[in-house]
């Protein structure tokens, strides 16, 4: 198993392989500890050259990447078995992401790191605003419309009502929550000029 995290989420993942091994004598598994920054190109070349491990992180470029060469297997019989420890219905939906392609599953979502939306009361009110974005929520009723309701209110009340860090998972994780998709277009068939190196 091969970990690209953060030292307090290795010690997590030490543990855990000290723990499994000690349940399974008759398994050996090890944790290999990769650099961020050197990780993504040495999981590829493992892959190409038939030396990867078994299980390693994979973000959701690199999935896309793995499952459209088929590098990576299907796991969706696995866990469509009936002796599977996990169904695919034991996550939330939106968690799969890029593993998830025509209903089938190419790999387990081992986090999340929820966009939340923090917002400010007194200027939503000044806006003209009488419900909150919580409240709305718990009633059912918040979506793309209400969301953007407010913020053609604050607009119209002289406040910019909405920033998103410039990432593209940021717009990637909003988008797909909003029952969108980026794109289903192959970068191939876009123009040279617009095709990213």
């Amino acid at each position: 198993m091969v970990d690209l995290g953060n030292p307090g989420e290795l010690g997590r993942f030490q543990e855990f392989t000290k723990e499994y091994n000690a349940k399974h004598p008759n398994v050996d598994v090890e944790l290999i500890p990769i650099p961020s920054d050197t990780y993504e190109q040495k999981i590829l070349t493992q892959l190409s050259g038939g030396t990867a491990p078994d299980v390693f992180y994979s973000g959701d470029g690199t999935i896309v990447k793995l499952i459209e060469n088929q590098t990576i297997a299907e796991l969706t019989p696995f866990m469509k078995g009936t002796d599977s420890k996990i169904k695919d219905t034991d996550f939330f939906q939106g968690l799969w992401g890029a593993a998830k392609k025509n209903e089938n599953i190419y790999g387990v979502p081992v986090d999340c790191n929820p966009v939340i939306l923090w917002y400010n009361k007194k200027l939503l009110q000044d806006a003209g605003v009488s419900v909150m974005p919580a409240d709305l929520y718990e009633k059912g009723e918040w979506n793309w419309n209400a969301f953007k309701g407010m913020l053609e209110k604050l607009r119209a009340n002289g406040k910019h009502g909405f920033v998103l860090d410039n990432s593209w998972n940021r717009y990637y994780g909003f988008v797909s929550a909003n029952g969108g998709r980026c794109t289903t277009i192959k970068a191939s068939s876009l123009p040279t000029k617009i095709r990213r190196p």
